[in-house]
């Protein structure tokens, strides 16, 4: 048997639908990971509120999704988050954590996140809030099942959606 590179040894043996069909298979494994999957394991809650708000920070709906506890409601796909997110007008500029509660000492056994969010809110009748001005937020954030933290939407009653 001749000494012949990988390709011509596959097409040689006959066998080059088989090694493209793999290469293939290897691609859309790769390309059709979800975010889901693709958040680190052992993530401490610091490093889920920090990812969270950084891709606020690049309004970044794909990633926030990912983040949010309805996330794991299944009435609720990316979709309708992003029709949602991009419904609400607040460019977020930078954020900071302030303070990481005790957790599961807030409402429904969330955990309180003060964090200090540097926004613009363009209001339906087109007033515009000062850019950059800080505004302190208590975020809740629950640590489900899977091991990960998630964030929770507060509706602007306060309630905890």
């Amino acid at each position: 048997m001749s000494k012949a590179p990988f390709w011509g040894l596959c097409i040689y043996r006959g066998k080059m639908k088989t090694a493209v069909s793999v290469l293939i298979a290897v691609f859309l494994l790769i390309s059709c990971a979800t975010s889901h999957t693709l958040r680190p394991s052992g993530e401490t809650l610091q490093d889920a509120v920090k990812a969270y708000w950084e891709s606020r920070v690049k309004n970044d709906a794909k990633v926030s999704y990912v983040y949010e506890n309805m996330s794991l409601d299944k009435r609720f796909d990316e979709g309708y988050y992003e029709q949602n997110y991009r419904k609400y007008q607040v460019q977020v500029f930078g954020f900071e954590i302030l303070d990481i509660g005790k957790e599961g000492s807030g409402v429904k056994g969330t955990t309180p996140v003060k964090i200090e969010v540097k926004m613009k809110v363009l209001l339906d009748i087109g007033i515009k809030r000062d850019e950059n001005r800080p505004v302190e937020v208590i975020d809740f954030w629950i640590k489900h099942e899977d091991g990960k933290w998630y964030h929770m939407i507060q509706h602007m009653t306060g309630q905890l959606i």
